[in-house]
């Protein structure tokens, strides 16, 4: 289960994950991702699709079925420097949605003020909220601890996205067989974002800042299970020219025709044919003189 953080990674690593598991994938990609599933929920979605081998949304949280006898579920997410994110969030909603979100009329300090009226608060967690239990008046960060912990959940760093590929495709090489990308749904950043307005975001996300540095702690512990420090640059090396292909296909060489050479001959089989040709050439030269004459006479 790829649980769909928004403006984590996610809309690049569905084309990847489609690859890899062909028909076995399912996007629930729709107009309505705000809203999250229940554990019952998706426990109906995954009994219903036997066919169902990788499943990203937008509407899964970390609350899931773990404990199914039905199948086994393992489950990972991206998560995102929350201050990169709430930028990430403003520049997306105004140069890529298409729905006519106030946004688009405003400035960036505008949009903080704007969230923190819509929430009503000086404190939010896009992250932590969503990877919580839907429904839960205070989400907060024990949840996730003690899911990451209790089953077989993977946090990644998106700001160590090809590093975090390399990772899946050593800890389930069958199922994540190439995870080279090329980016997707990339947000335009057309204006200067001032320290200033940093530092109010930052002020904001709190919260989610604290879910970032367990993410990286999560992360190094299984860097060091899957992939160890000797290899690491070598894995990413090769990661990184596996994107580069991709990314710049080299078109197949057009097959050359097949010229069969022209047998050599020997100076034996070649000196008759060439005294034949010097006797033509004299009997011709002969005749053309001897038209010339009559000719003249």
């Amino acid at each position: 289960m790829h649980v769909h953080v928004p403006k984590c990674g996610g809309s690049t690593l569905r084309y990847v994950l489609s690859r890899n598991f062909e028909e076995g994938y399912y996007s629930g990609h729709t107009l309505m991702d705000q809203l999250i599933y229940t554990k019952d929920q998706i426990e109906v979605i995954l009994n219903r699709n036997p066919w169902l081998r990788c499943y990203s949304d937008h509407k899964l949280s970390l609350d899931l079925p773990y404990e199914s006898e039905n199948y086994n579920l393992n489950a990972f997410a991206f998560t995102r420097d929350p201050v990169d994110q709430f930028v990430s969030y403003y520049f997306w909603g105004k140069y890529i949605q298409k729905s006519n979100h106030p946004v688009r009329s405003m400035s960036l300090d505008q949009y903080i003020d704007y969230v923190i009226h819509k929430t009503g608060t000086t404190k939010i967690a896009k992250q932590i909220r969503h990877l919580n239990p839907p429904g839960v008046e205070r989400p907060n960060i024990d949840f996730i601890r003690e899911t990451v912990e209790r089953h077989n959940v993977i946090l990644l760093p998106m700001e160590q996205y090809n590093l975090s590929c390399v990772l899946l495709e050593k800890i389930d090489p069958q199922s994540f067989r190439n995870m080279a990308y090329m980016k997707e749904n990339v947000s335009p950043r057309n204006e200067d974002v001032t320290e200033a307005q940093l530092d109010r975001i930052r002020e904001l996300v709190q919260e989610d800042l604290v879910l970032k540095e367990y993410t990286d702690q999560r992360f190094a512990k299984a860097l060091d299970q899957y992939l160890p420090l000797e290899k690491r640059e070598a894995s990413l090396a090769d990661f990184k020219n596996r994107c580069e292909k991709l990314a710049n296909p080299v078109e197949p060489s057009a097959p050359q025709p097949d010229v069969t050479p022209e047998p050599e001959t020997t100076a034996e089989e070649t000196e008759e044919p060439r005294q034949q040709g010097t006797l033509k050439n004299r009997i011709g030269h002969k005749m053309i003189r001897f038209i010339e004459k009559k000719m003249d006479s």
